[in-house]
C-alpha cells in the first residue's frame, strides 16, 4: 500500500512539473525556476528527453503533448 501511495506521488509530481514545463514552454526562456515542495530547482536548459519510471507519469506525459521526448 506505501509502494502504490509512493508511486501516485511521483506520478503527481511528475505531472507538476511537465505542466509548469509546457507553461515555461510557450512563455518563457530558459533558465527557468520551479518551485517544488522541498526547494526551488532550476532547468538551465530546455529539456529534451524524459524518463518516465511508471505507467502513470507515461501515460500523463503522453497526455499533455510530451510522448516524443520519452524515452
Amino acid at each position: 500500500m506505501l509502494r502504490g501511495f509512493l508511486v501516485f506521488v511521483a506520478a503527481l509530481a511528475a505531472f507538476f512539473v511537465v505542466v509548469q514545463l509546457a507553461a515555461a514552454r510557450s512563455s518563457a526562456d530558459f533558465p527557468i525556476t520551479i518551485k517544488a515542495a522541498n526547494g526551488d530547482v532550476t532547468i538551465k536548459s530546455k529539456p529534451t528527453r524524459i524518463v518516465s519510471i511508471s505507467p502513470t507519469a507515461t501515460e500523463t506525459l503522453f497526455a499533455v503533448g510530451a510522448g516524443e521526448q520519452l524515452v
